[in-house]
C-alpha cells in the first residue's frame, strides 16, 4: 500500500515553501518547473518503479477498506523514487 496523501502533501508544502520564498521571476519559474516535473515524475515512480521492484499490485491506502497484516507500507520506497527524505 502506499499512503499517496502523504506523500502529495509533503512534497505540495515543500513547493509552496519555496515559490514564496523565491524573490524573482526565475526562481519561481524554477520551482513551478520542478512541480510540473514532479506530476510527470509520481505516476511512473508508482506504475514502473515501486509496483515493478516489489512484483506486487500498488494499491493507495485510502483505497483499502479493510487493510490486510501481510500488506507492505510501499510508502518509504515511493518517498524514495519522487526525491523526499
Amino acid at each position: 500500500m502506499i499512503n499517496l496523501s502523504a506523500v502529495y502533501r509533503e512534497k505540495d508544502a515543500d513547493f509552496a515553501e519555496r515559490i514564496t520564498r523565491a524573490g524573482t521571476d526565475a526562481e519561481r519559474e524554477h520551482v513551478l518547473a520542478a512541480a510540473r516535473d514532479f506530476s510527470h515524475r509520481l505516476p511512473v515512480a508508482i506504475e514502473s518503479k515501486v509496483a515493478h521492484e516489489c512484483r506486487c499490485i500498488a494499491l493507495i491506502s485510502d483505497a483499502v477498506v479493510t487493510p490486510s497484516p501481510r500488506a507492505i507500507d510501499l510508502t518509504p520506497s515511493l518517498r524514495r523514487k519522487v526525491g523526499l527524505p
